[in-house]
Parts: structure tokens; C-alpha cells; sequence
């Protein structure tokens, strides 16, 4: 089953008696709140969220080398602007070890001078399959709240009725044989991101 954890707002699908669609913009990377993950390659994934202009984001991780061992993966992180070629300010190089009072201290703080939407760009540590495995992460802005969040979904061009949160379950036998076309469009804080997905009966 998948998990419904945030992602760049990628739309992942599971199948088992029923299509279960979900929205990577998902519960989102929420302010001041710790969200587990995991990795399961030794690629690079990326974490969405908006930072106001002039405050100040603290960025913590919670992991088997530095945290609460309750998480069995490694990992380094950095922080890039939407471009995800751009490192914000303040970051200049991806970070292994960010737990609250841990080996570093206290995770790593920046800021942005306009509204922005953020990546946090986490891997295993070094790209090795060994620190492969879960983690978790947390945003920390003693301001910050989460607003405008909203989801619709779209069947071959069409609405689908009542499907507006980030989880949308899909009953293939309403769904002729061929080839079918599933749309998310998620808005958050301002900003829309839009994913589609081909389903084959």
C-alpha cells in the first residue's frame, strides 16, 4: 500500500482490489511538524513547502546516525529553490546530521528575501544503499501555518465528483477495457501543481 507521505507532487498509484491514487503534495511538508518518510532507493527525492519572505525556517531531521533511533535510514539534505538547481541562501551544501540538541546542534536555519516555493532534497547518505530506510523531517517556523490546500481530480477529461482530498480511490470495474487518463491538480499556498497518470484495464 502506499504511503500517503509528501513528495515534489507526484501522483503513485497502488493496486490491489481497487486503484488507490495519491497526490504527493499529499499532507504536505506541514510547518512545525515532524513527518516520517523513507527512502527506497539511493536516488534523490524532494520536499515541497512555501517559505514567506524574511522569516526564518529552521530545517531538522530525525535519523539512524543523529536522532531518536526510532529510524533505520541515513540520510543528507539540502535546501534549492524551484529551479532545484539553486541553493537557498545560507545552505551551501547538503547536511548530514540535523536532530534538535545532536551532533550539529539545533538542524539548519535560512531565509529568503520574496515568497517562494522551497525543495528539501533528501538521499541516503552518499547515495549508499546501506543508509537506505525511513526517516523524519520537520520544518520549523514559529509563525507559519498552513493554508489553502485543495485537491480535484479529473477520469479521461472529467471531474470526478466528490473526489477532493489528496487519497482518491479508483473501483476498476467501473472502467471500460483500454487505456484511462487520471488528472490530480493539488493548490497550496498559492501555488498549483498538476500531475496525470495512465491507467490500463
Amino acid at each position: 500500500m502506499i504511503k500517503p507521505y509528501p513528495t515534489e507532487a507526484k501522483l503513485f498509484y497502488s493496486y490491489g482490489s481497487s486503484y488507490r491514487l495519491v497526490m504527493g503534495l499529499g499532507p504536505a511538508l506541514a510547518y512545525n511538524t515532524w513527518v516520517p518518510w523513507e527512502t527506497t532507493g539511493t536516488g534523490y527525492i524532494y520536499l515541497p513547502f512555501i517559505a514567506e519572505a524574511g522569516q526564518n525556517y529552521t530545517v531538522t531531521w530525525d535519523d539512524a546516525y543523529d536522532g531518536s533511533a526510532n529510524y533505520t535510514g541515513d540520510i543528507e539534505v539540502g535546501a534549492f529553490l524551484s529551479n532545484k538547481t539553486s541553493r537557498v541562501s545560507g545552505w551551501s551544501a547538503d547536511a548530514d546530521s540535523g536532530y534538535p540538541g545532536g551532533y550539529t546542534g539545533d538542524g539548519v536555519t535560512f531565509s529568503v528575501t520574496s515568497r517562494q516555493l522551497i525543495y528539501l532534497r533528501v538521499r541516503p547518505y552518499y547515495g549508499e544503499a546501506a543508509s537506505i530506510g525511513s526517516f523524519a523531517i520537520r520544518v520549523y517556523n514559529a509563525s507559519a501555518v498552513n493554508t489553502g490546500q485543495s485537491f480535484s481530480w479529473y477520469l479521461d477529461g472529467a471531474l470526478i465528483s466528490g473526489a477532493n482530498d489528496y487519497l482518491y480511490t479508483l473501483d476498476p470495474a467501473t472502467l471500460s477495457s483500454g487505456s484511462h487518463r487520471v488528472t490530480a491538480l493539488a493548490s497550496r499556498d498559492g501555488f498549483t501543481f498538476a500531475e496525470a497518470l495512465t491507467i490500463i484495464k
